[in-house]
């Protein structure tokens, strides 16, 4: 095990290095532009540790060529943590209406979902299902649902949207939705 963090942190040195060297290079390059002159060195002689320096590293450089380093950096912090996506899709609705499910049944009145599509490029998720209700409050129901994702801390609408609206004796009033929306940015 001491073997293996010895790795790590000669993995990390190495990081540290390879990445100064990188900035360093590039504050020569780039020694035209004052500004960024001036915080490329302030970054280099502070000695930016690890992820911070990283961070900062990437932000300036996004069109250029990463090095290797880099660029795994860059893929690890802009990775998408679909089950939290997910979980919080799943709150939302409860909160809306408690006996939801993600099997995508509905026992009584409430909301069911048949269909997920997530786009990390853009950062949105569709989600296609429909709702059931024993009264007229159908679109009620759909308002307070697309205003509970507008609340949530993770998403804003994009777009939200309701084909139609079915009455039966038997069954109650049902509509197909369709809520397009948007991945808040952990950063901001």
């Amino acid at each position: 095990k001491n073997e293996e963090e010895r790795e790590g942190i000669n993995l990390e040195i190495e990081l540290i290095a390879e990445s100064q060297k990188l900035a360093k290079t590039l504050v020569d390059e780039l020694a035209t532009e004052s500004g960024l002159l001036s915080s490329l060195t302030a970054m280099v002689e502070n000695d930016y540790q690890g992820q911070e320096f990283l961070n900062k590293l990437d932000a300036v450089f996004k069109n250029y060529k990463f090095n290797e380093y880099a660029k795994i950096a860059h893929i690890q912090r802009s990775r998408v943590n679909w089950t939290e996506v997910i979980n919080e899709i799943e709150a939302v609705t409860r909160s809306i209406d408690p006996t939801f499910s993600l099997d995508g049944t509905i026992d009584e009145d409430g909301i069911s979902y048949s269909a997920f599509a997530f786009n990390r490029d853009n950062s949105r998720v569709n989600i296609t299902g429909q709702t059931r209700t024993s009264d007229i409050k159908t679109f009620t129901l759909i308002a307070d649902l697309t205003d509970a994702f507008e609340e949530s801390d993770m998403f804003s609408i994009h777009d939200s949207r309701t084909f139609n609206k079915q009455a039966d004796e038997d069954d109650g009033y049902r509509a197909a939705i369709t809520l397009d929306v948007i991945l808040e940015s952990k950063e901001s």
